[in-house]
């Protein structure tokens, strides 16, 4: 039998995410008690993400008959699949011991010592939170002009009232130098955004941040995980991976399944596929869903028996 409250929960947990999604622009909907929703290109994932789905006959039709092309997600089935993970923090004792790097555990208890760290409030993101996206933005390559401005607005709308939604922020000398965004699903916690002003990062305000709140979170009895994010499909820098698992974050081996609509299936899997993925990775700099297609045709190669 069901448990009621589990059931609630779920049920709780559908309803705000599917708002989140909508209020984005991002298409979504529930099928198989999963909600699912596009990151792009018509590639639909679930939430929360490291869930193991099994996906019957009669599922994948009807996904298709929504429209989607590609499906990626985690499974325990006996199929084809890619080698993924998903990065978590389990341990009810998590503390600055787990953190592996001895110097990075000295410069946690370090920005302890001289910061502040504290919930904050989505309206305060509004006013202040535009000059941390695009310093990080500045930092990693990535262009920042009005229509990434224009995504990040629409974002703090659509968590402004969502109870599934928390941020939390690092203040130096009264000035916030790093803050984080982060969603309940599954049991858990997940890092959505993290950002951070250019000029202050020498007080180490993103080690100390993610340190505070995953402490705080194990510490809650209705938290089972903090998630630090999955592989992604257009990857990771092996530097950003390092980080997060010094941090205390350990990777969980995931079955990662790339399903392909059968409308589409034929161009993925003969000759075509080398040269979808050839374009898609030469103009990946230039666009996100080049990158996502470059990210696509990448893991169809690597998907194994």
């Amino acid at each position: 039998m069901s448990d009621p409250a589990i059931n609630a929960q779920e049920s709780f947990e559908e309803k705000h995410l599917l708002d989140y999604y909508r209020k984005i622009g991002s298409e979504t909907w529930v099928e198989s008690g999963v909600v699912w929703n596009s990151i792009g290109f018509k590639i639909f994932r679930p939430t929360p993400p490291f869930k193991e789905i099994s996906l019957s006959c009669e599922d994948l039709r009807s996904i298709w008959n929504r429209g989607a092309l590609f499906l990626h997600y985690f499974t325990s089935d006996n199929c084809c699949y890619t080698p993924g993970w998903i990065l978590l923090v389990q341990d009810r004792n998590y503390n600055v011991d787990s953190i592996q790097s001895p110097n990075r555990r000295h410069n946690i208890r370090w920005a302890l010592k001289r910061s502040a760290i504290e919930p904050i409030s989505i309206d305060f993101l509004k006013k202040v939170g535009h000059l941390h996206l695009e310093d990080t933005c500045n930092r990693q390559g990535r262009p920042f002009g009005e229509a990434m401005l224009q995504e990040w607005k629409e974002y703090l709308h659509a968590i402004e009232n969502n109870p599934l939604f928390e941020a939390w922020g690092i203040f130096n000398s009264g000035e916030l130098a790093s803050f984080q965004v982060y969603y309940s699903s599954g049991g858990g916690r997940h890092i959505d955004v993290t950002y951070s002003r250019t000029h202050l990062l020498k007080n180490h305000p993103v080690d100390a941040l993610v340190y505070a709140y995953t402490h705080n979170a194990m510490s809650r009895e209705e938290v089972a995980y903090v998630s630090y994010g999955r592989r992604p499909l257009i990857g990771e820098k092996s530097s950003l991976v390092s980080f997060k698992e010094s941090m205390g974050f350990k990777q969980v081996p995931m079955k990662e399944r790339l399903e392909v609509n059968p409308r589409i299936k034929a161009a993925f899997f003969g000759q075509l596929k080398s040269v979808y993925g050839l374009v898609a990775k030469t103009f990946s700099a230039r666009s996100v869903k080049c990158q996502l297609m470059s990210g696509v045709c990448e893991t169809l190669c690597h998907q194994v028996k």
